[in-house]
């Protein structure tokens, strides 16, 4: 017995810190690279964001951000965030963070049930089965505490969410969890604004 929760622990604890060196290498690389767009295509990067909030407006670029948080999706739902950052939109941005968080929640949630569902279902392609299979087995583990840190985290909320609905996790035990989603909106909104002080920085010595 205390031998398997020693293990259970140590599990956890590589799990979690793999998580987090991952999220901040993530980080460090997202906002460098913003921080030398910035320096190099400042111009550039305002008409593509701006095009992009002219063309799909406040409501496509939630949908984007709910899509990208129930299934696997190319676009992450960070590159809203950086759209609102660059463009006109930025002036009322607690508005839009507010929304893409709110958005990013219900689409997590959308996805428990997708995964609640799939397991009701024989006809799944395996394939899905197989990419979610080991992902399915770490939330079985560590329930409500992966739920969290993949609301924190870059790795992919959606699997994670559908995973938490594969092994019936308990649901308003999710919701909470997946609130943890809110702060890590706004706190990479809050990182990227301030992007620009990499930007200045770079200058100075390039």
């Amino acid at each position: 017995m205390i031998k398997d929760l020693t293990t259970r622990n140590e599990e956890w604890r590589k799990l979690k810190n793999s998580n987090i060196t991952y999220a901040i290498i993530s980080l460090i690389v997202f906002f460098t690279t913003a921080g030398f767009l910035s320096l190099f295509y400042a111009d550039k990067i305002k008409v593509y964001t701006q095009w992009i909030a002219d063309n799909f407006g406040p409501q496509g670029m939630c949908a984007v951000v709910f899509i990208a948080d129930t299934i696997i999706s190319p676009i992450p739902p960070d590159a809203m965030l950086l759209v609102v950052a660059k463009s006109q939109l930025h002036e009322n941005w607690p508005l839009y963070i507010s929304l893409f968080s709110f958005f990013s929640v219900l689409g997590g949630n959308f996805g428990y049930f997708i995964g609640f569902m799939i397991q009701r279902f024989s006809w799944v392609p395996a394939i899905i089965l197989n990419y979610t299979s080991k992902k399915h087995e770490i939330v079985e583990k560590f329930g409500v505490w992966v739920v969290v840190l993949g609301a924190l985290t870059p790795l992919p909320f959606s699997i994670t969410c559908w995973c938490a609905g594969m092994v019936r996790l308990n649901w308003f035990h999710f919701f909470i969890a997946s609130l943890f989603r809110i702060p890590r909106i706004f706190g990479v909104y809050y990182l990227l604004i301030h992007s620009q002080e990499l930007t200045d920085f770079l200058s100075t010595y390039l």
